[in-house]
């Protein structure tokens, strides 16, 4: 990983260098470019963050795992997103994903139930499961061999407790599931568990 002077916002990334953002007065990180989105992958799970620009990934992937902050978009885009993983993998802990757009390709083959990937959110199969993706859009044409879903795949919970929530979203990409016995969703993958997820004012209109 080779860290880097920072760049001009908006920047297109070149796919592997980090660079730290800066943090408005409430400690919220400001992320402008992939640049500073790797690095935000690469560091913390666990913080807040703003994205202050549209910006391209390059025809690259970035995914931040096992969140538990809240990312606001702030209504802006994370373009030509290419990967095998999804943007955020397994949120939980009450995560929040807001005000966001993301377009690009996931494309992921494997077992059935460990690929389960979205045009945003992916796994979220815990105890934990308890996050809230709301005012997001997916341009994402997702592929894989389990629970493909144009906003989350695999959002089950099992716990009485925990609640994964889809609000106010919706997906204009195409969602494939090629092994046959996957259970792909325009809004989302295998959507099930206990109780049953909250699925509010959502729509799809991809293939």
């Amino acid at each position: 990983v080779v860290i880097a002077m920072r760049e001009v916002g908006g920047a297109i990334w070149d796919g592997k260098t980090q660079m730290e953002p800066e943090k408005d007065e409430n400690g919220v990180y400001l992320i402008q470019n992939g640049y500073e989105l790797s690095w935000f992958a690469s560091n913390h799970n666990n913080a807040n963050a703003k994205l202050v620009e549209d910006f391209s990934l390059g025809g690259f992937g970035v995914s931040i795992s096992s969140y538990t902050g809240t990312f606001d978009g702030n209504g802006h885009y994370i373009t030509d997103f290419f990967g095998s993983k999804s943007l955020f993998q397994s949120p939980r802990n009450g995560a929040v994903i807001k005000n966001l757009g993301v377009s690009g390709i996931v494309e992921q083959n494997g077992n059935q139930w460990t690929v389960a990937q979205g045009g945003i959110v992916a796994n979220g199969f815990s105890t934990a499961a308890d996050f809230t993706v709301e005012n997001c859009v997916s341009r994402v044409n997702v592929t894989g061999t389990g629970a493909c879903g144009g906003i989350a795949s695999f959002a089950e919970s099992q716990s009485s407790m925990t609640m994964p929530k889809i609000k106010n979203c919706y997906n204009t990409g195409t969602v494939t599931s090629t092994n046959g016995i996957g259970y792909p969703g325009g809004i989302g993958g295998i959507y099930e568990g206990n109780p049953i997820q909250h699925v509010e004012n959502c729509y799809d209109i991809g293939d």
